[in-house]
């Protein structure tokens, strides 16, 4: 008879298998069983179905198991459990399958699917004889549910992988400008619309930060300088990796060319860390600012996006450069800001 503690105990083993397979970049070739290879988009089809049949599964222990003063019959739930195990086993060999030739973000990928997949499942199956715990049996389900449906959006090779983190980091950066607006829009420069009595600045209506639990100082007319001069820096980082994506996009990137695959992880990491900089100088905005604070997050984007460009090749490479150029336009400006500020801060 299959019982959950067992079935917990091989799915961990499954993992176990996926989690070796990206520590030691090792994973079993992408082939049929009649030893032709296969496609990404052929896995993704595969785990797709696999990972719907999951969800089914997760549903059908939820219902068997979801009154605790009727306990299923042995036979149906040995079952049940088996066919479960057998399900998360195969979408966990899918995923080594996907491992052949993986780089560092198709690997990361994976590796997160796999491991959301595993530990969601255990938790519904870790409940099933504890009859206190029945009361979680839809709330586990669900979890086990989303895990099954980011297989829909998993990606199968390298080239989705990479593309996917560079859009975040794209998105990173245009939220961190929209912040930044919001920021510097949201507080009146002081001395500017203040009465006499010294009225604090006025919040915008329904701005977010009205709900913040101390009050903000308003930006001197020397800090909202800073802040524009910083978020048109962002803006063009926004812009340049915009068209390093729309090249990647139209770009080959086959999963056996293993130096263009490590060539273009080395750019995307860059990128990633002019986005993370970017980040950090709009943090840097709120005031009392510090020039140096201020000066330090620019220079980390020039520093990864030079980078960048050093690694990249062909139009990347072109794209690079254009995007440098105008970074160190935007940077230009934002320090004469800063020397304002700087001495205004002396006075």
């Amino acid at each position: 008879m299959v019982v959950p503690e067992q079935v917990i105990a091989n799915l961990a083993a499954s993992l176990d298998a996926v989690v070796l397979a990206v520590q030691t970049e090792t994973a079993i070739e992408r082939t049929s069983s009649e030893n032709v290879p296969v496609s990404g988009k052929e896995i993704r089809k595969e785990l797709n179905e696999a990972a719907s049949a999951l969800r089914m599964k997760a549903t059908s222990v939820g219902l068997l198991w979801a009154d605790p003063s009727n306990k299923p019959k042995l036979q149906e739930a040995s079952s049940l459990l088996s066919e479960y195990e057998q399900t998360v086993a195969r979408i966990c060999n899918l995923c080594l399958r996907v491992l052949s030739g993986a780089g560092k973000s198709l690997r990361a990928s994976i590796l997160g699917f796999a491991k959301a997949l595993v530990e969601a499942s255990t938790r519904l199956l870790g409940v099933l004889e504890d009859g206190s715990m029945h009361g979680q049996l839809t709330t586990l389900t669900g979890v086990v549910w989303e895990a099954c449906d980011a297989a829909k959006t998993l990606p199968t090779d390298n080239k989705a992988a990479i593309n996917r983190r560079l859009t975040q980091a794209a998105k990173s950066v245009k939220d961190a400008v929209r912040e930044a607006n919001e920021m510097k829009d949201s507080w009146k420069p002081s001395g500017v619309g203040e009465d006499d009595e010294g009225d604090e600045p006025d919040f915008q209506a329904g701005s977010d930060d009205e709900d913040l639990d101390f009050e903000a100082e308003a930006l001197s007319a020397e800090e909202t300088a800073v802040a524009e001069a910083a978020v048109q820096l962002a803006s063009r980082l926004l812009d340049a990796l915009k068209a390093l994506l729309k090249v990647w996009l139209s770009a080959e990137l086959p999963d056996g060319d293993v130096a263009g695959v490590g060539r273009r992880e080395e750019v995307l990491q860059q990128s990633l860390g002019s986005s993370a900089a970017a980040e950090n100088l709009v943090a840097a905005l709120y005031a009392p600012q510090d020039p140096d604070e201020v000066e330090r997050a620019a220079a980390d984007i020039l520093t990864h996006w030079k980078a960048a460009r050093e690694r990249a090749e062909g139009e990347e490479c072109a794209k690079a450069a254009e995007g440098l150029e105008s970074l160190l336009g935007a940077t230009d400006v934002l320090k004469a800001s800063v020397a304002t500020l700087r001495g205004s801060k002396a006075d």
